[in-house]
């Protein structure tokens, strides 16, 4: 009977393990901030897209390289993009 009892618990350590990593990972963008897409010129124009803001600051940049808005025609990514700070 304690032969069973050690065959379950391990599994159900991992799982438990499991299950608070996936909450504890969840992290959720800031409600007051408007996320809108940034592009990266880089390595073709518009292609790369990532997580910016409409709210002034600095800006929206990844991997050294600075983040713009497209264009209401979708033709150009020229409009500024700015990073959220609390």
């Amino acid at each position: 009977m304690k032969n069973l009892r050690k065959k379950w618990l391990l599994p159900l350590a991992v799982f438990a393990i499991a299950v608070a990593g996936a909450f504890a990972s969840n992290v959720e963008k800031p409600k007051d901030a408007v996320w809108v897409a940034g592009f990266i010129d880089h390595p073709a124009p518009c292609k790369v897209q990532v997580d910016c803001s409409l709210t002034n600051g600095p800006a929206c940049t990844s991997g050294g390289l600075t983040a713009k808005r497209m264009n209401a025609g979708n033709t150009r990514c020229d409009l500024p993009a700015f990073q959220y700070i609390p």
